[in-house]
């Protein structure tokens, strides 16, 4: 926008250039013959001098200006990059290592033992046993005894020779009696036997252990872990990065200036002569 702005006013320079001393010179050298007061805004005085003063009039015009922008071009340059690539190569070592090895040493232990020792000692327990008690229960006892009934209006008995009921008759008729069963409770002691728990202390013979001491001494044999040192070699991969050159081509950017012509709309003094004064 300044940029703009500084063409416009230097093309205003350039078209009121050739009228600027020509003004001066109407206003400086007082081609007005009058004196200044009769100069006032809408008019001149009555009297001018010669030349006449030009009336100035504006018209619009198209002027063509430049601006410069710039244009993004590629070029292919050559580079050389590099790659990598890996390889593995083995390389031997050598190292010391410990190898076990088990042996088996004996020697004599000494520790102590229990052993039971049994022996027989004499002791009261309490015992019980079942002792007979006679006691008398009285009892009661039925000693009665059968006797015949008869009837007291005579019987008649079947001739199949059974005792018929009473008051019931048969022929020829037969006189008999019936067993009755005549009770006689009697009270009677009886001995009865019955066994009663009673204690008694008894002497046993009981088996009672007890430990002694020993120290007894033995071989054992145990287990001793050694270790012997042992150089081994040995293969490790290693891996190797080497960087490999390789040519390629690189596009790269860079910027071109150039003018691009663009139309600017102006105001453009237009001077005539007048026939009156004019300011």
């Amino acid at each position: 926008m300044k940029k703009v702005f500084a063409a416009l006013v230097a093309v205003a320079a350039v078209l009121t250039s050739g009228n600027v001393s020509e003004a001066s010179g109407l206003f400086g050298r007082g081609y007005c013959c009058g004196p200044v007061q009769n100069c006032y805004v809408g008019g001149c005085g009555p009297t001018c001098c010669s030349p006449a003063p030009n009336c100035v009039t504006y018209e619009t015009c198209e002027v063509t200006c430049y601006k410069t922008i710039y244009e993004t071009h590629w070029k292919e340059i050559p580079v050389t990059c590099y790659k990598y690539e890996c390889h593995t190569d083995w390389i031997e070592k050598s190292c010391t290592v410990c190898v076990p090895r088990t042996d088996y040493v004996t020697k004599q232990v000494a520790h102590k033992v229990c052993r039971p020792v049994w022996t027989t000692i004499e002791k009261n327990i309490t015992c019980y046993r079942n002792v007979p008690v006679t006691v008398w229960n009285t009892c009661v006892v039925d000693e009665g005894h059968w006797d015949i009934q008869y009837c007291p209006n005579g019987c008649c008995t079947p001739r199949c020779g059974g005792c018929g009921h009473c008051n019931s008759c048969c022929y020829p008729p037969t006189c008999c009696g019936h067993r009755v069963w005549v009770p006689n409770l009697v009270e009677k002691k009886y001995p009865c036997t019955k066994y009663v728990c009673e204690p008694y202390v008894k002497t046993v013979p009981v088996k009672v252990c007890h430990y002694e001491y020993d120290t007894v001494v033995r071989d054992v044999t145990y287990p001793v872990c050694t270790y012997d040192y042992v150089t081994k070699t040995y293969k490790v991969p290693v891996k190797r990065c080497v960087a490999v050159p390789y040519q390629t081509v690189q596009r790269v950017p860079y910027c071109v200036p150039k003018k691009v012509p663009y139309v600017v709309t102006v105001c453009k003094p237009v001077y005539t002569p007048c026939t009156t004064c004019c300011y």
